[in-house]
């Protein structure tokens, strides 16, 4: 008897998370063919290092959009989308409808109605009610789950949000990777992200914090401002004022 085939955990999670490139083959750049750290297949690790690629690396939007398989108005889509949300704007938005095309505004907003009137009355009541004054059938989980506010996600889909560090550890482990030509097996979470994808890693594996580096700011943070002059020079009054509090007085022979 032949075995099951196990399956791939990797393709599982991108799956679960929205994250997997439908059209990986696509993707020519060079990282992704050399290094098993970048997956042409991880489509969140794909849209972040075409945007880095442009601008870090300063290749042109023809070329990049090029090597990494999109058009131009897909790159400057997912530019605008990292600019105002971070990593998380990156992770497709779910396709089709969010809720049944019988259940509208109108007659949820009808059950409520009912329900508010007579707290007591149970979903199939509800649905009758539906029925008489709509003509039209509604099944019971539909309702129930538009009542309690929940909309249905693509199959196995789960709506993540990214810690708002993700972009500056994935920066940390990328350049520990890089640096080594793919061979630092020890970077913590390299792993986890080789085996589960950028999403993944990046809810469960992203640091906490991360210790900010002498130099310019990161290329994707460039819009938070320093300390203003006010603010600084408050500040090394305070300190010389604590300074001088505890300095030990000289005493005169």
């Amino acid at each position: 008897m032949a075995r099951l085939k196990k399956p791939d955990q990797k393709l599982l999670e991108l799956k679960n998370t929205g994250t997997l490139n439908p059209h990986p083959a696509a993707v020519s750049d060079t990282l992704f063919r050399e290094n098993p750290f970048f997956d042409s297949k991880d489509l969140l690790q794909v849209r972040y290092e075409m945007l880095r690629r442009h601008r870090v690396d300063g290749s042109s939007v023809v070329e990049v959009a090029s090597v990494f398989g999109v058009s131009r108005p897909t790159f400057y889509q997912a530019e605008a989308a990292f600019g105002k949300g971070g990593l998380t704007a990156l992770i497709p938005k779910q396709r089709g409808p969010r809720q049944g095309h019988k259940l509208s505004g109108q007659v949820i907003e009808h059950v409520r109605t009912l329900k508010s009137s007579s707290p007591g009355l149970t979903t199939v009541e509800c649905i009758r009610a539906v029925q008489e004054k709509f003509g039209i059938t509604v099944h019971r989980r539909s309702l129930e789950r538009a009542m309690a506010g929940k909309k249905k996600t693509a199959q196995g889909q789960l709506k993540l949000t990214l810690p708002d560090t993700a972009t500056e550890a994935y920066e940390v482990l990328r350049q520990q990777v890089v640096r080594s030509n793919g061979q630092v097996a020890h970077a913590e979470g390299r792993g986890v992200l080789i085996r589960c994808g950028l999403a993944r890693w990046a809810q469960h594996q992203a640091l906490p914090a991360v210790v900010p580096q002498p130099g310019p700011r990161p290329w994707h943070d460039r819009s938070q401002p320093g300390l203003s002059p006010l603010v600084e020079t408050e500040l090394v009054r305070l300190v010389a004022g604590l300074i001088l509090s505890i300095r030990p007085e000289i005493t005169h022979a």
